[in-house]
C-alpha cells in the first residue's frame, strides 16, 4: 500500500510537466520562446485539469472507486474544473476589461500602473483536453500496476 502513495504524488506530477510542456510546444510552434509558460495558468492545455483528473484516475485505479479518498478527489476535482471554465475565465474577463478601461483613460500612466494579468483560466475545449491528458496518461502509467 505504501508504493500506492508514492504514485498518487508522482504520477499527477509528470501529468503537470507533460502538460505544461505541450503548453510551451504551442507556444513555440506560434513563435514564442516563453520559458516562463512553465509557471503560468491559463492556456491549452489546462494543466489544473489534467492534475486533477490524473489524481482521480489514479486513486480510482489504485484504491477503488469505492474508496473513501476517491469520493473526495471526485469533489475535489469538481470544484477545480469549475474554478478553472468559470471563476478564473471570468477574472480573465474582467481583467481585459479594466486593462481596455485603462488604456483608454490613463493613456501613458498605463506603464506606472501595468497590466491586470487576463489569461488566467480556461476555455470550456482547454480544460477538455486537460481532462483527457490526464485521464489518459495517468492510465497509461498505471497499466502494470493494476
Amino acid at each position: 500500500m505504501a508504493i500506492f502513495k508514492e504514485y498518487l504524488f508522482l504520477v499527477p506530477l509528470v501529468v503537470f510537466l507533460i502538460a505544461q510542456t505541450l503548453k510551451f510546444l504551442i507556444h513555440l510552434v506560434n513563435g514564442e520562446l516563453d520559458f516562463g509558460v512553465y509557471l503560468k495558468s491559463g492556456g491549452m492545455p489546462s494543466a489544473h485539469s489534467a492534475v486533477v483528473t490524473s489524481l482521480t484516475v489514479a486513486v480510482g485505479m489504485l484504491l477503488g472507486v469505492k474508496s473513501f479518498l476517491f469520493s473526495v478527489v471526485v469533489v475535489f476535482a469538481a470544484v477545480v474544473l469549475y474554478d478553472a471554465m468559470n471563476v478564473r475565465r471570468e477574472s480573465g474577463n474582467h481583467a481585459r476589461t479594466l486593462n481596455q478601461l485603462l488604456a483608454k483613460t490613463l493613456h501613458s500612466k498605463l506603464r506606472e500602473f501595468g497590466q491586470l494579468k487576463e489569461n488566467v483560466g480556461h476555455q470550456p475545449h482547454e480544460v477538455a483536453v486537460g481532462v483527457f491528458l490526464g485521464g489518459f496518461i495517468t492510465w497509461a502509467l498505471l497499466q502494470g500496476l493494476v
